[in-house]
């Protein structure tokens, strides 16, 4: 598995738009990566930004 950072955060990423999307939900994504946010979820017409973190599960603490 690469274990290249850009590709972790890529998995993270996808792993969240795949559950909003299980939900329900409207997700949008910027073009490019050089914004603030990874997604935008549209509830209602309310736009909320998300932010995207991969974190590890050690001792019984996540760690970023």
């Amino acid at each position: 598995m690469d274990m290249n950072p850009k590709a972790v955060g890529e998995r993270s990423e996808a792993m969240v738009l795949a559950r909003f999307l299980r939900a329900g939900l409207v997700v949008l994504t910027p073009f490019g990566d050089s914004q603030r946010y990874d997604m935008v979820v549209d509830d209602d017409g309310t736009f909320v930004r998300i932010q995207c973190k991969t974190g590890r599960l050690k001792d019984g603490k996540i760690t970023f």
